[in-house]
């Protein structure tokens, strides 16, 4: 009887050692991320990437420094001959992913400007809303600084652990090869670029709406319209495109 109630309690034991902690996600599970309502936030174009951690947006025509939070890249100064390992990399990063995009900004109440007065925040990307912080996190070009704001900070860490293991970036110990960048690096164009100047819609034809690098067209209405959509006759999108299956854009009348 002692030795069946040892055995029990062993095992209770090791199981309790096992379970995770509470609230905390598996090792390979990446805390979800909530996004505020987009009432909540602001919409804007990205103007230009300044450097890792840093775009201008154009707020009421206004260009506007603004500084993505919780986050650090290695400053990027243009022209510099001896420029801070692995800056060109993280402002390149930056660049490919907002350069000329829509986006929305939240901001942190706690932290809504830095100490030299310039804005910051969270940047989500329209149309997928992709966290553009914790983008440069998992991808190594910049560093998590939990202390400037306590938003998002499971997930941020979550990444950063695994880039450092990953050795991604900031974390590599490989030489970097420090190359001046062109004015306007070369990324692989779109699928299909439509040219409005060049393109005159038939009479009474419908058009409908493409995003900058997705595969399918859509009506006004539909969840996956942004401002940045190129508006198009919708006998050129059937050229390139399939309808979206959420809006159906090829109803009635198409």
């Amino acid at each position: 009887m002692f030795t069946r109630f040892l055995i029990v309690t062993l095992c209770a034991c090791i199981l309790g050692a096992a379970a995770p902690e509470p609230g905390l996600a598996g090792p390979d599970s990446s805390p979800e991320i909530m996004i505020p309502e987009p009432e909540l936030m602001m919409l804007c174009r990205v103007v230009r990437v300044v450097d890792g951690d840093t775009i201008l947006v154009d707020l009421a025509g206004t260009p506007t420094r603004f500084e993505l939070l919780a986050i650090n890249a290695p400053e990027y100064i243009e022209r510099d001959p001896t420029p801070r390992a692995h800056a060109r990399e993280a402002w390149f990063a930056l660049w490919a992913l907002l350069e000329g995009e829509w986006v929305y900004l939240h901001r942190d109440p706690a932290v809504l400007e830095d100490a030299a007065g310039r804005m910051t925040g969270f940047v989500f990307r329209v149309p997928d809303m992709m966290l553009v912080n914790q983008e440069m996190v998992r991808q190594g070009h910049a560093e998590h600084r939990p202390a400037r704001s306590e938003l998002f900070a499971e997930a941020l860490a979550w990444w950063q652990r695994h880039a450092i293991e990953a050795e991604k970036g900031l974390w590599s110990d490989e030489p970097v090869l420090l190359v001046t960048p062109a004015a306007e690096p070369a990324v692989e164009p779109a699928p299909f670029e439509f040219v409005p100047q060049m393109i005159t819609p038939a009479p009474e034809e419908r058009t409908v709406f493409l995003t900058r690098s997705g595969s399918k067209y859509h009506t006004e209405d539909c969840r996956y319209y942004s401002p940045s959509c190129t508006e198009v006759p919708i006998s050129e999108a059937r050229k390139e495109h399939q309808p979206c299956k959420v809006c159906k854009p090829d109803g009635d009348g198409g």
